[in-house]
C-alpha cells in the first residue's frame, strides 16, 4: 500500500489543524497522478483507458484526427488498431484495413504505369454519415504524391 501525504507528516505536527488540512487537500490532489503511477498499463490501453483519456492516446498515437466520431467503441477499435495500420500506412491492405473500422467496404485499384501514379477507392458505406471523416481519413492515409479519386458507393 502507498503512503499517503497526512501519513508523511512528522509527529510533531499532526494535531495542528491547518498541516493536517494541507496533507488532507494535497493528498486529494496527488490521488489521481498516485493512481496512473500504480496502474499504467490502464490508461495506455485503448479497451481500458477512460474516456476522457482517449483523445490523450491518440495524439500519442498520432490518429488525434481519426477520434472525431463520438461512439467509444468506434474510437477504441481505432486506437488498438492505430500501430499497425502506422506500420501498413499508404499501402492498399493499410487503406483497406483503416476504412474497415469505419464500416466500410472498399475497392481499390492502383494504376502505377502511366504518368503519376494514381488510386481509385470505391467505398461502401454502411452509415453514410461518416463519408467526410472516411474522406478526411483517405487523405490522411494516401502518400500525398498519389492522385486519390474517391467514390462513395450505396
Amino acid at each position: 500500500m502507498t503512503a499517503t501525504v497526512p501519513d508523511e507528516v512528522p509527529d510533531d505536527m499532526r494535531d495542528h489543524p491547518v498541516v493536517n488540512l494541507l496533507a488532507h487537500v494535497a493528498d486529494g490532489l496527488l490521488d489521481p497522478v498516485r493512481r496512473v503511477a500504480l496502474d499504467p498499463g490502464r490508461y495506455l490501453d485503448p479497451a481500458t483507458a477512460p474516456p476522457d483519456v482517449l483523445a490523450w492516446l491518440a495524439i500519442l498515437l498520432g490518429m488525434g484526427d481519426e477520434l472525431d466520431t463520438p461512439p467509444k467503441a468506434h474510437q477504441r477499435r481505432i486506437l488498438a488498431a492505430a500501430v499497425d495500420l502506422h506500420r501498413r500506412r499508404g499501402t492498399v491492405s493499410g487503406l483497406r484495413d483503416l476504412l474497415r473500422l469505419y464500416g466500410a467496404d472498399a475497392q481499390i485499384t492502383e494504376q502505377l504505369n502511366d504518368g503519376p501514379p494514381q488510386v481509385t477507392i470505391r467505398v461502401t458505406l454502411a452509415e453514410h454519415s461518416l463519408a467526410d471523416e472516411v474522406s478526411d481519413a483517405i487523405a490522411r492515409s494516401v502518400p500525398v504524391h498519389v492522385r486519390t479519386v474517391v467514390v462513395f458507393e450505396r
